[in-house]
């Protein structure tokens, strides 16, 4: 019974050490930076606006100045789309790491 009553005192700092240095700040950021980039859709949605950017300025630019104009305007809204995309892209990125990165530091 001694035995293991030593056992246990020897093994039980052992896993409170190992938890406590689980989540350090380095732990955490990199555990977050997995996280965020395995939960963030950019390319789909930076894509996406692209298409819908591209489409609503050759429409426009269809109406405003014929084939020219549309051509002018598929491609001004496809890098305005996909500008936006972009932005949007890396606000959910930042917002998936922070949210994982805050729940993580506090456990």
């Amino acid at each position: 019974m001694k035995g293991l009553l030593a056992a246990a005192v020897l093994v039980v700092p052992l896993f409170v050490a190992a938890e406590a240095q689980a989540h350090t700040e380095q732990y955490c950021e990199k555990h977050a930076t997995e996280y965020a980039d395995s939960n963030t859709h950019g390319v789909g949605q930076t894509l996406g606006t692209a298409a819908v950017g591209a489409v609503a300025g050759a429409v426009v630019g269809g109406i405003l100045n014929g084939n020219k104009g549309a051509v002018t305007g598929a491609v001004v809204g496809g890098g305005g789309g996909a500008a936006v995309g972009a932005v949007r892209s890396s606000k959910e990125w930042q917002k998936n790491y922070d949210k994982y990165f805050d729940s993580c530091i506090k456990e």
